[in-house]
């Protein structure tokens, strides 16, 4: 029962959201995903056509790892001030304030709902090959991004709660992240000197995860079992940081 509750609630915080978000919008939704269609032009243009880089079906590889990073990025940037941003809510109901960061993933996880069929639609249009094994392994993989920005956003939110200055660092470091990510270009390109600094960042593995299923139509098991080690990492951290920093909440919030 109590499950089913925290459902309800989860449901009503997002819907609370996405509600606020689109008030009074004349295009609502469809501007979930006019943004990186609009960059996806324009990173096209600067990498396809000026820098005439070689990548088989750019326009399928541009938008899937845009389409990803847009959920990580804006996820991480929402849940990095869930504490504080809503901390009159949290002071005058019951809710666990750790819904509150799961409501901003799935908020993200709509947004990018709403991508998956453009994404289909690009690769019919690129003449990409459609795969009888998305049914299962889109759900999974949907599941495993959302199972590994929550913790994150626990764990910048609880360090919100003390240092104020993570919610301003969190902008800042998924720019630099955006570019440290092989989304715009292949990994291949990057010099086999930095390869070990780019295979410490996990959003590689997730976006590597992304490609293959979308355009191989499998699932890379080696990026797959980085992304379920750091994922249950991060779980024990934000466990960890949460228990301690939420009860000295009040004392800085």
């Amino acid at each position: 029962m109590k499950f089913l509750a925290n459902l309800d609630l989860i449901y009503l915080l997002v819907s609370r959201d996405l509600k606020v978000r689109y008030k009074n919008s004349f295009f609502g939704y469809i501007w979930a995903i006019a943004n990186p269609l609009a960059f996806a032009v324009i990173y096209y243009f600067a990498f396809k056509v000026i820098l005439r880089i070689e990548v088989e079906n750019y326009s399928s590889y541009l938008l899937i790892g845009l389409f990803t990073w847009i959920w990580v990025s804006n996820s991480l940037i929402v849940t990095s001030v869930a504490f504080r941003g809503n901390i009159s809510l949290i002071r005058t109901t019951k809710i666990k304030p750790y819904l509150l960061v799961f409501s901003g993933v799935m908020n993200e996880m709509v947004h990018f709902l709403f991508a998956i069929p453009v994404l289909i639609l690009v690769l019919l249009y690129s003449e990409q090959s459609l795969y009888l094994s998305w049914l299962w392994q889109l759900p999974v993989l949907i599941i495993l991004q959302a199972i590994l920005l929550t913790p994150l956003g626990i764990i910048l939110s609880s360090f919100n709660i003390v240092f104020r200055d993570i919610e301003y660092l969190v902008g800042i470091a998924m720019t630099m992240l955006f570019f440290l990510t092989p989304i715009v270009y292949p990994i291949n390109l990057v010099p086999d000197s930095y390869q070990a600094i780019y295979h410490v960042n996990p959003f590689v593995y997730l976006i590597d995860v992304w490609h293959k299923v979308l355009l191989n139509g499998y699932i890379p098991m080696l990026s797959m079992a980085y992304l379920l080690i750091f994922s249950f990492i991060t779980s024990i951290i934000s466990y960890g940081l949460y228990s301690k920093n939420i009860r000295k909440a009040a004392e800085y919030l």
